[in-house]
């Protein structure tokens, strides 16, 4: 029943123009209780118990005991709303027509600081350089479908409602580092997701000239998590350089139309694993 609820938030967010109010509600409640448990004085390791750790065990008692409690029909919904927080399916839908626009008018500046300005709405900084202003566009568009919608469903169809909260913990943890990178905190979250992904773009890719990539993208730990999606992405898709390049329309176009199709072979895996996964609950 859970897991059929969330099936149904993200396919409302799939035709869902507008950002949606109950994802947005559900979102705010968990960064105002981030803000609460920084705001108890603790420093160092204790600050990070403080901002991860409580709001989650929290949200995990709360969701234990209300679902034992309704018989699952309050729990369904606490799923339903962190799904719709924690994976936005409409961002990028938005997202990709906005940018499909402006490469049709041969505008890559435009779409490059379209991207720039979306990414840095995940990950604001305080310092002049901000991570999104130093990512080339292929980087920004893969660091940005990771945080906004692939990394969510992961850890959703890995630790249920639960996994969509420490996602949303880590990043609004981030939100109050004043870091121009992403921290520790959301760079271990995120580095399972991205070599996951990375795996995924071999499968749907060119498998012979992205394998060796791919494996050794595993065992190096001191890849930035933009760097490993990137070389992956290269990998499996050698015409995606030429976005870079913000030369040729044709070209541009073509490359941009493989990245969305990147996209969507991917999300396609993705849904079978995880329509296995509920048949097998």
């Amino acid at each position: 029943m859970l897991y059929l609820a969330s099936l149904a938030a993200a396919a409302y967010l799939l035709f869902t123009a507008q950002r949606n109010p109950v994802g947005r509600w559900f979102a705010d409640r968990v960064d105002d209780a981030v803000e609460f448990a920084l705001g108890l004085g603790f420093a160092g390791p204790a600050r990070l118990l403080a901002g991860l750790a409580v709001p989650l065990l929290l949200f995990t008692l709360l969701y234990a005991w209300l679902h034992t409690w309704f018989w699952g029909l309050v729990g369904a919904a606490i799923v339903a709303a962190a799904v719709c927080a924690g994976v936005r399916f409409d961002l990028a839908r938005r997202l990709i027509d906005d940018l499909q626009i402006d490469w049709l008018r041969g505008d890559g500046n435009t779409a490059d600081l379209r991207l720039e300005q979306a990414l840095e709405a995940w990950l604001p900084s305080g310092d002049s350089e901000s991570l999104a202003r130093s990512l080339t566009f292929l980087e920004k568009a893969l660091l940005l479908a990771l945080i906004t919608v692939f990394s969510g469903g992961f850890y959703f169809i890995l630790l249920g409602p639960v996994g969509i909260v420490l996602h949303l913990l880590a990043v609004f943890y981030h939100h109050r580092s004043e870091s121009s990178r992403p921290d520790p905190v959301l760079a271990a979250v995120l580095w399972l997701p991205s070599r996951v992904l990375a795996t995924t773009f071999l499968l749907v890719g060119d498998f012979a000239a992205g394998a060796r990539v791919v494996g050794g993208l595993w065992t190096d730990t001191s890849l930035s998590v933009h760097a490993v999606l990137s070389r992956a992405a290269l990998a499996a898709a050698p015409s995606l350089e030429d976005l870079d390049s913000f030369g040729d329309k044709s070209k541009l176009l073509s490359s941009f139309s493989l990245l969305v199709d990147l996209f969507r072979r991917s999300a396609v895996v993705w849904l079978i694993a995880f329509s296995l996964w509920v048949l097998l609950l």
